[in-house]
Order: C-alpha cells, then sequence, then structure tokens
C-alpha cells in the first residue's frame, strides 16, 4: 500500500485495519508506506507488516525501484532509482460520455523518460474519489520540480489497462 489507506486523516479506521489484516492473510509480506492521511494509523499489525514513514527503496535485477508516498520532497537515494512509483495524487480522468454525462474514472499515470519511468498509482481506498487530472494540468508534486516533469506528459491508463494516451492530448473535454 502507497499511503492514503485510511479515509480520514485525524481518526482511526478500524475497517481499514481489518481489510488490511484481510490482505496479510493471502500474503507473506505486506510493506505500508505512510501517507498524509496516515496520521493517526496506529495499528498493531503482525510482524509481516512492515510499516514505512517515508520511502522504500530496492534493487531487483539491477533495476533500482523506489515506493514512496509522494506528498514530501523526496530524497537523493530515490531520485537516483530507475522506477518511482508513488500514490499521493489519486488520479482519474474526467470523461464525457456521448450522452453529455461526465464520468470521473480512476487512472494510472505513467512517464517514461531518459531511462527512468515513473508511476502514479490510482488510489486502492474506495472512500477516496480522486481528483480529475485532465481538468487541472496545473498540478506539481515535489518530485516533478526534482526530476523537471510535467503532469501533462503522462500517460493515462485506465484500470483495465486501456491507454487512453497522453494527457495533454486528451485535455479537459475528455470525449469518448
Amino acid at each position: 500500500f502507497v499511503g492514503d489507506i485510511k479515509d480520514q486523516i485525524f481518526k482511526n479506521n478500524f475497517d481499514i485495519k481489518f481489510e488490511i489484516g484481510e490482505v496479510g492473510e493471502i500474503v507473506d509480506q505486506v510493506h505500508l508506506i505512510l501517507g498524509n492521511h496516515d496520521a493517526a494509523f496506529t495499528a498493531n499489525l503482525p510482524a509481516k507488516f512492515r510499516v514505512y514513514k517515508e520511502e522504500l527503496v530496492l534493487e531487483l535485477n539491477r533495476t533500482r525501484i523506489a515506493v514512496f508516498h509522494g506528498n514530501r520532497i523526496p530524497s537523493t537515494n530515490l531520485l537516483q532509482s530507475d522506477i518511482i512509483i508513488l500514490g499521493h495524487l489519486h488520479p482519474t480522468i474526467s470523461l464525457m460520455r456521448p450522452s453529455g454525462k461526465k464520468t470521473l474514472q480512476k487512472v494510472w499515470l505513467i512517464y517514461k523518460s531518459r531511462g527512468k519511468k515513473i508511476i502514479i498509482m490510482p488510489t486502492s481506498n474506495p472512500l477516496l474519489r480522486g481528483k480529475p487530472v485532465n481538468e487541472n494540468m496545473s498540478i506539481v508534486l515535489p518530485l516533478f520540480n526534482a526530476l523537471g516533469v510535467k503532469i501533462e506528459d503522462f500517460d493515462v491508463v485506465l484500470l483495465d489497462g486501456t491507454p487512453l494516451g497522453v494527457l495533454k492530448e486528451i485535455g479537459a473535454g475528455g470525449e469518448i
């Protein structure tokens, strides 16, 4: 989990603790990276749960992979990674149906350039709705400033894997 595990900032959420516990029943190890909505997250979790307050950087087959929430200034160690995965933004895309009705869809945002890949994950928490990134392309995260990237240059991918194209080409209308 990459932060914002809870749906509230200052209250414990026992339903979320239960759901995380269910995940722990089907895997050998669970890594939780706390986000800005997890300030009061103080679950007494089994040993298979590892909780990180900042980031997790690991190497897999000579590829440095960094995972962090995304609301803080990234460390130098993280910036040197080949793949950077983050949450925080809760990206969605606003799409206009032929009927004229607007719909929000959770999406993945993926950026590839200069040997680096950045993946912005949609929220896995069903209670967090998300931000329509095609209606606000001025979004800036500390990571973007550190690497000189812009949100408009990210590829947009629906949860089912359907690519929608580069965000700046989709625009605010998002007609489907």
